[in-house]
């Protein structure tokens, strides 16, 4: 009893881990998908320092820059911001990533 009790708490284990990822990537393409509609494009640039920027940009006029906090991706923080705001400015969200 012991012995299934054990595996069934690993299979729960397993499950939620890979579900968890699943949901992430899910959210991350959702988001992407959303401001592609709108008309935002994503870029990279490659920095003097190493290392890569990623960022999205949309609207026209006066630039407008938006960050994102900890633990965060632009396209999940400032999506509704960013399409919204891009329809009277442009918007620029660059997402932050560390490297160590």
């Amino acid at each position: 009893m012991k012995r299934i009790l054990h595996y069934f708490i690993l299979l729960l284990t397993l499950l939620f881990v890979t579900t968890g990822c699943e949901v992430v990537r899910w959210k991350t393409e959702h988001d992407q998908s959303s401001l592609k509609k709108e008309g935002f494009s994503k870029h990279q640039m490659t920095l003097t320092e190493g290392g890569q920027l990623t960022y999205w940009e949309g609207g026209q006029g006066q630039p407008l820059l938006l960050l994102h906090g900890f633990g965060g991706t632009a396209a999940a923080t400032w999506k509704a911001e960013m399409i919204q705001l891009s329809k009277k400015i442009p918007c620029y969200c660059a997402r932050f990533t560390m490297v160590w």
